[in-house]
């Protein structure tokens, strides 16, 4: 799935919000809150995602059977590639 985005928040050193501007993340108002905060010296990272399933009754039934476990392998996969590339550095 390809979709644009906006950020539509920035907070240094604390929280990035971005919003879907096409695709189907528009259609279903996905946004994404990226946070981090300090923690007894060492830095913690979160990511929060959400979404409104389109099409009342089968949009539930269908995010329940299958969108949101493609939602959380697309976030688990993000997740890898930063830490890859925040452990290079």
């Amino acid at each position: 799935m390809e979709w644009d985005g906006e950020i539509v928040e920035w907070v240094e050193d604390a929280r990035i919000v971005w919003q879907a501007t096409s695709g189907q993340p528009k259609k279903m108002q996905m946004r994404a809150i990226n946070w981090t905060k300090k923690e007894d010296g060492d830095t913690r990272y979160g990511l929060e995602v959400e979404y409104q399933p389109p099409y009342s009754i089968l949009g539930k039934v269908m995010d329940a059977i299958m969108m949101r476990r493609a939602i959380m392998r697309f976030i688990k996969n993000s997740l890898e590639k930063l830490k890859a590339v925040v452990e290079r550095e």
